[in-house]
């Protein structure tokens, strides 16, 4: 009588080697996302003016009316949800009135990274050197301008406009409080 000998096999099928890798990409697939995940959290920036600033304007040729802008001098910067790393300050204003901007954050320089102009409106870039700080604290904003044309009647200014923008990797929950707008008021004859 034939002698029935049954095969076994040390180690791994082939099938459960299968099995075991199909098991394996999405895991390290989730491994290699989550830390992208954990980077992207959202964040709420808020830019906030304080009283007082420097004001220019001037009266139009035949002194029957007047406009004025104030530019703050600083401005709180501070987000909900952490601190917030690579912001840019985002500066727009009438190259009739001022021009030739800087800004500081708490004392230190900002770096320009881009410029535009688009008729006699600048639109200036910043890099921020630090970090927008969380948990309430706030960290102080100055910009300035090395040119301000204080007399110029200029009868269609356009606004000054500060913009706080948080890294593109970040998602800002409202981000209608990181603009301040100042817009020139026309008026009257100057008092």
């Amino acid at each position: 009588m034939p002698e029935i000998v049954q095969k076994t096999t040390i180690g791994l099928s082939r099938r459960r080697i299968l099995q075991a890798s199909a098991w394996s990409i999405p895991v390290m697939a989730v491994a290699v996302a989550t830390p992208l995940a954990a980077a992207s959290t959202a964040i709420d920036l808020e830019l906030v003016a304080r009283p007082g600033g420097d004001r220019i304007g001037g009266t139009n040729p035949e002194g029957t009316q007047a406009v004025d802008l104030t530019l703050p001098f600083t401005y709180d910067a501070t987000s909900a949800g952490g601190p917030v790393a690579n912001a840019t300050l985002v500066v727009s204003f009438d190259t009739r009135l001022i021009d030739d901007p800087s800004v500081r954050i708490d004392g230190f320089p900002a770096q320009q990274i881009a410029t535009e102009l688009s008729g006699t409106t600048r639109t200036v870039t910043f890099s921020l050197p630090f970090d927008i700080p969380g948990n309430g604290d706030t960290i102080p904003i100055q910009p300035s301008f090395a040119v301000v044309n204080r007399t110029a009647w200029v009868p269609d200014a356009a606004d000054y406009v500060v913009t706080l923008l948080g890294p593109g990797s970040r998602l800002d929950l409202n981000p209608s409080n990181n603009t301040v707008t100042m817009a020139p008021q026309y008026g009257g004859p100057p008092v």
